[in-house]
């Protein structure tokens, strides 16, 4: 849920910019959680078999898995890396074709999976330390805006990502709101917040987590370490981005039904139809229309009352002119 909190602040701030930019990091919403999906899963799989090792009390191999922990964020943070890379782009524009969205949408989603590797070592970290015991779940945002106090121990893994999301709010404030960066200025306050909370992450584990020892002189992936890991962690991954299909097939329905086309400059609610354009559905089989405005329930209602219910789900800029054409062609008084 916090980790998810990294797009929801980001969707705050660019909403202000302008509809394609919140958009943009909507649609880039699925590829987050997915990341999010492999980074807990796995952590999940690391809990369960370093918590089984410190409890044999099998410390040299508890050490082992804790470096294994390590490799696999960094091998995770390769893979969204490359397809940060390579498929940011295919990955928008398999949403949708507006150029601006799929422009910022694509600017943003690389900066945040080429620097995922503070998100995957920052939920490392946090998991070897909650697999020694060292948790606390209490976290306190006090304040209004950008004011806000969090109430810390100092052995707790959450520290990291209370942390975290402190510098992704006031890096949001300065990059987008300050010097107006756009969805990329959310994308590096995101990603800044989480190397802050992978360094403070490191910190916490050498200095407090005294069960285990991070050594990677002579480290090589063992096989059977892994499979252990991900014995436990494939399930778990699996059920956490089940929600990021979800979410993606979605926003290929739902953004058909923005209110506004050509980065907001033309309305789909229009007066009259265009000259020359093809009639698929009458009106009489239309029974509602959706924009992100709401629902116009037109069924049984009179041509004033279409007017009225369709013109309340446009943009609101463009509210005024359907009106003023509206009573001009004697559909409302």
């Amino acid at each position: 849920l916090i980790q998810a909190l990294y797009n929801i602040v980001d969707s705050m701030f660019v909403a202000q910019i302008s509809e394609n930019a919140l958009t943009a990091v909507s649609l880039a919403f699925p590829a987050q959680n997915l990341m999010i999906a492999v980074a807990t899963g796995t952590g999940v799989g690391i809990n369960a078999t370093l918590s089984r090792s410190l409890g044999e009390k099998n410390f040299q191999k508890a050490n082992r898995i804790a470096i294994h922990a390590l490799f696999l964020a960094f091998m995770s943070f390769l893979a969204f890396a490359v397809f940060g890379l390579f498929f940011a782009e295919h990955f928008f524009l398999a949403q949708t074709r507006d150029p601006e969205i799929v422009e910022m949408g694509t600017a943003y989603l690389q900066i945040c999976t080429v620097l995922s590797f503070g998100l995957f070592g920052e939920i490392a970290f946090e998991r070897l330390m909650q697999s020694t015991g060292r948790t606390f779940y209490s976290m306190i945002i006090q304040g209004t805006g950008a004011i806000l106090n969090i109430v810390l121990d100092p052995r707790m893994p959450l520290f990291t990502v209370a942390a975290a999301c402190v510098f992704n709010i006031g890096g949001d404030l300065l990059l987008v709101a300050g010097f107006h960066m756009g969805a990329a200025g959310a994308a590096l306050a995101t990603v800044t917040g989480q190397i802050i909370a992978l360094i403070l992450g490191f910190v916490l584990n050498t200095t407090r987590n005294h069960e285990i020892h991070l050594a990677f002189k002579g480290f090589r992936p063992e096989k059977e370490i892994i499979g252990h890991i991900y014995a436990v962690g494939i399930p778990s991954i699996i059920m956490a981005s089940i929600g990021s299909g979800m979410t993606f097939g979605m926003n290929k329905i739902l953004i058909a039904f923005t209110s506004t086309a050509k980065g907001g400059t033309i309305s789909k609610i229009k007066p009259i139809l265009t000259p020359g354009a093809v009639v698929t559905t009458s009106k009489n089989d239309v029974d509602y229309i959706v924009t992100e405005y709401g629902v116009a329930h037109l069924r049984g209602r009179s041509l004033g009352e279409r007017a009225r219910q369709l013109i309340a789900i446009a943009h609101p800029d463009f509210r005024d002119e359907l009106t003023f054409e509206a009573k001009k062609r004697g559909m409302m008084i």
